[in-house]
């Protein structure tokens, strides 16, 4: 049976990635370090931003020293709120996905974006008080494909609004992700995971246990009957 519900953000609520690498390859160039589209998609886009630079760097054969990481974090931090202001990124369905599943089940985020990023779109699209938990960059030691994200969630759930005759298990959630490393993360955790086609192509998202286009092809029928995608 289906219980709990777990986003991921980046791709899933809101189409920013483009913007992520953008904003990636700005912070890297005022480095002097050149990164191509194509190598931030294939190699970084599942990290958070401190794996990610960290990942980069090392890549670059510099020192990843933690003064220099944070700094980048910060000014990419920086950027990314000030261009979040003039756009609307939300992918559409999402927000209305959002409202109906609440009204059945649990309802959580997990994500590698930092929680100011997540809360500030959240908040513009009137949907933060529908997640029980949230669960950012910043309360994890590791990123995806880690599943330490999904079973921090999970726990956390289960701590501060499930009755403890009533846990909920790994195998009554459902998760939605986007990349190769979310799905992998949702199925370490024990979890089965479904894949939006926003950052990569069907074949890309072949271990997902279901691919969809878009929100309107995922079928709440078989969400809650069946829990088969």
């Amino acid at each position: 049976m289906l219980r709990a519900i777990f986003l991921d953000f980046n791709g899933v609520i809101v189409d920013d990635e483009k913007l992520h690498c953008l904003l990636f390859q700005k912070v890297l160039k005022e480095k002097n370090l050149s990164l191509s589209e194509k190598d931030y998609y294939e190699k970084y886009l599942g990290f958070d931003d401190r794996g990610a630079f960290t990942a980069a760097l090392k890549d670059f054969q510099v020192e990843p020293e933690p003064k220099l990481v944070d700094g980048m974090i910060s000014k990419k931090a920086k950027y990314y709120a000030e261009e979040a202001k003039k756009q609307d990124l939300f992918v559409p369905g999402a927000l209305d996905f959002i409202r109906k599943v609440s009204e059945k089940y649990y309802l959580g985020l997990v994500s590698g974006a930092l929680r100011s990023e997540i809360e500030a779109w959240l908040d513009r699209g009137s949907v933060r008080k529908l997640f029980q938990v949230l669960i950012a960059a910043e309360d994890t030691q590791k990123g995806k494909p880690d599943p330490e994200g999904y079973l921090r969630a999970l726990d956390g759930l289960n701590r501060d609004f499930v009755p403890n005759s009533e846990m909920i298990l790994p195998q009554e959630c459902w998760v939605l992700e986007d990349s190769r490393w979310g799905i992998d993360a949702a199925h370490a955790a024990g979890m089965r995971c479904g894949a939006l086609t926003t950052s990569y192509s069907k074949n890309e998202l072949a271990g997902a246990d279901g691919v969809f286009g878009s929100f309107g092809e995922i079928s709440f029928e078989s969400l809650g009957k069946n829990f088969t995608l």
